[in-house]
């Protein structure tokens, strides 16, 4: 289920999260990415940021400290996980967290929301409708994916 909290992590340097490694994405990987299917034992996790006004500025999003990617507007970020408890992070001038339980066979979308307040870049993170989610990915573009999804994609054909 859904649980939203604030966590502070103490004694952490600033770029102390690991990174995901880089893969190269083709136009095949685009098209796929729009359509896939979760495997039996995965599901599938679709970060994503809309346009709007404040945005010229990425906004970094990790899981479980680690660097998935910069999201920019109308980029998607294609995550395939296996069952269990995730920390999703977004870092702007705030930190936004939304922790779930993902589970088998489940599609997720998570929407970046940036704010501009008065003199500061703000985000936050929200879990949206599946129907609503699947409708706004088909538009945006694949910004990356991770090792387990690019297995998904290789799968789907060549």
């Amino acid at each position: 289920m859904l649980k939203k909290e604030k966590i502070v992590y103490r004694n952490k340097a600033a770029f102390s999260y690991e990174k995901t490694p880089r893969i190269r994405l083709n136009e095949k990987h685009r098209v796929r990415a729009r359509t896939v299917h979760h495997g039996e034992e995965t599901a599938l996790v679709y970060v994503f940021r809309e346009a709007e006004y404040v945005s010229l500025r990425g906004i970094r999003i990790e899981m479980n400290h680690t660097k998935l990617a910069t999201l920019y507007p109308k980029r998607v970020y294609l995550c395939a996980l296996n069952p269990g408890l995730y920390v999703f992070t977004a870092y702007a001038a705030n930190t936004d967290h939304i922790i779930f339980n993902v589970e088998k066979g489940k599609t997720y979308y998570i929407e970046v929301i940036s704010q501009m307040g008065f003199t500061r870049y703000r985000c936050k993170l929200v879990l949206t409708d599946p129907i609503l989610g699947a409708q706004k990915v088909q538009r945006f573009r694949l910004a990356g994916i991770n090792k387990e999804a690019h297995e998904l994609l290789q799968g789907m054909g060549n």
